[in-house]
């Protein structure tokens, strides 16, 4: 159990260290963790930060969280009506369909402090090699080499989580008019499924 919370403390460590690198100093007091899970990352973050929100909508994950959560750790459903210093969210946004993640987006960006940081990371598109491994489930579809059309798709077993892409372009858009002048982004490559870490500073 001590190595999976080993990965939250590591976790931290790259996302501050690349914070201070490219956005400045950075020493949060408040932070958000939305799709926090059992809390991996945001104990990591409570041990730094005076008090840190654990947002999940799944209660199973929040019931995991509390049983042995730090004092100064709120875990919570909804996105608290607060201000921070931090907002995080990582393989999260990925499973939420766009026109409600764009909605979210927007509204944990207008929870960010004055000289607030936030850390989001999301797909952005899926090339060759994941779309050939894919292939297979669609029982009628047509796959030109760059373009994949289906009409038809196997059943999806119940508790598939889909992979949603998100428009870069849209996001920044959403980051510059919440004030946010200086951006970073840090790219992965998952398997042929292309993935974004953006950073930015109110």
């Amino acid at each position: 159990m001590q190595d999976f919370w080993d990965t939250g403390e590591a976790d931290y460590a790259h996302l501050t260290t690349t914070i201070q690198h490219h956005l400045g100093d950075f020493k949060p007091h408040t932070a958000l963790d939305f799709g926090c899970g059992v809390g991996r990352l945001t104990r990591a973050m409570a041990k730094r930060c005076g008090s840190v929100f654990g947002v999940d909508v799944a209660e199973g994950m929040l019931i995991e969280a509390r049983k042995d959560r730090l004092p100064n750790i709120e875990y919570v459903r909804e996105i608290p009506v607060a201000k921070v210093d931090w907002v995080h969210s990582s393989m999260v946004l990925q499973h939420i369909p766009p026109v409600r993640g764009y909605v979210l987006i927007d509204d944990l960006m207008a929870r960010l402090n004055p000289g607030g940081v936030f850390t989001l990371h999301f797909p952005i598109f899926k090339d060759r090699e994941y779309l050939e491994r894919i292939t297979p489930y669609f029982r009628r579809g047509r796959w030109d080499g760059e373009t994949l059309t289906h009409m038809s798709l196997e059943a999806v077993a119940e508790g598939t989580m889909l992979m949603y892409d998100y428009d870069v372009s849209r996001i920044l858009m959403t980051a510059i008019a919440a004030g946010c002048a200086h951006n970073y982004l840090n790219h992965s490559n998952h398997g042929g499924c292309h993935t974004i870490t953006l950073y930015g500073r109110v």
